[in-house]
């Protein structure tokens, strides 16, 4: 479909990157842009953090330039040249407020610097965030200092896949020889999966590829699929074909992974297809155990899998709040915190 540019008005939130820039000089889909300055929020990061390092009294808000920029003024703002648009530092700081100095040209001794400053980033993909780290970087290295950025999505995404192992090796000690079980899939369910092949004298029913690839080739448990139908997207097997085997088996023990909890929705998910799965799994088991980290709380996905009462015991990190530790242990749920 061809849209007619006169009819399109865009305004841009954020005006970093050449991409946009040439966008609104251009004047066809980008009219307007909010401007927010990397160049000058770069630098007066570092500035705040070397304040603070000498206990300077600061304001309790910083607050930084912005402007909203249309293809007449972003001249005043800013120059291209070969390499890109390049910012017009003189005419922000006059024109606009910037709240720290951040002379970048009288040097300073370095004996009144920290060594080390780290800034943690919580969009490290975001092009906004790429152009503040590449200014506070500039100005770190102008300054003698070195900056470490740390990536709070990848540390969240560490610390979890931790908490997740540990929750999977509370759950491998609660597998007795003689044990019957089923293993739902999931990342969670795949540790298990893992602390589990030096178990002796157990059977292992699962619907996860994952689970079975990782067990396939332990001669000391008894290893039984499913079938069914493979959703790609999860490594499951699930369908009628699947629920229909669940209906003629038993298991002990029920390690079940779930995308959402809450005490008043109960246990949720966001396929139904799996949703039926894991219901069937529920039917089929003696005790039901859900393997959940303390993101999964208080969360509500698109389908409930079955109110909360349906659990026995609940494994998860030492990160859930103890209120909700104790409305579950209200409703009869024994609530094991795995170690870390």
């Amino acid at each position: 479909m061809e849209i007619n540019r006169n009819t399109l008005l865009v305004l841009t939130f954020g005006l970093e990157g050449d991409t946009l820039k040439n966008a609104l000089i251009a004047g066809e889909y980008c009219r307007m842009g909010l401007a927010m300055f990397p160049e000058i929020v770069g630098p007066a990061c570092l500035e705040a953090a070397i304040n603070a390092y000498h206990h300077v009294s600061m304001p309790k808000h910083l607050i930084t330039p912005h402007v909203i920029l249309t293809p007449d003024t972003l001249p005043q703002f800013y120059h291209r040249t070969e390499t890109g648009w390049r910012i017009r530092l003189d005419t922000v700081q006059e024109q606009l407020s910037v709240p720290l100095n951040i002379d970048q040209i009288t040097p300073r001794p370095a004996a009144t610097l920290p060594n080390s400053i780290g800034f943690v980033v919580p969009f490290s993909d975001h092009e906004w965030y790429k152009n503040l780290i590449a200014c506070m970087q500039s100005h770190a290295d102008r300054l003698g200092i070195e900056l470490e950025i740390i990536d709070a999505a990848q540390h969240l995404e560490n610390e979890v896949a931790q908490r997740k192992r540990g929750i999977a090796l509370a759950a491998a000690a609660l597998v007795q020889p003689g044990d019957v079980i089923l293993i739902d899939g999931g990342q969670i369910t795949t540790y298990l999966a893992e602390e589990l092949t030096g178990k002796e004298n157990i059977t292992v029913i699962t619907n996860s590829i994952t689970v079975f690839d990782v067990l396939r080739n332990c001669p000391n448990i008894t290893l039984i699929s499913t079938g069914g139908l493979l959703r790609h997207s999860s490594e499951t097997l699930i369908g009628p074909t699947a629920e229909a085997v669940l209906r003629e088996l038993r298991a002990d023990k029920l390690f079940l992974a779930i995308t959402g909890m809450s005490l008043d929705f109960g246990l949720s998910h966001t396929n139904v297809a799996e949703v039926t799965m894991k219901q069937a799994m529920i039917r089929a088991a003696r005790e039901v155990i859900l393997l959940a980290d303390h993101t999964k709380f208080e969360q509500e996905s698109v389908i409930q899998v079955a109110p909360a009462t349906v659990l026995h015991k609940l494994i998860t990190d030492n990160a859930l709040p103890a209120s909700l530790r104790l409305e579950l242990s209200k409703l009869g749920i024994e609530v094991i915190l795995a170690t870390t």
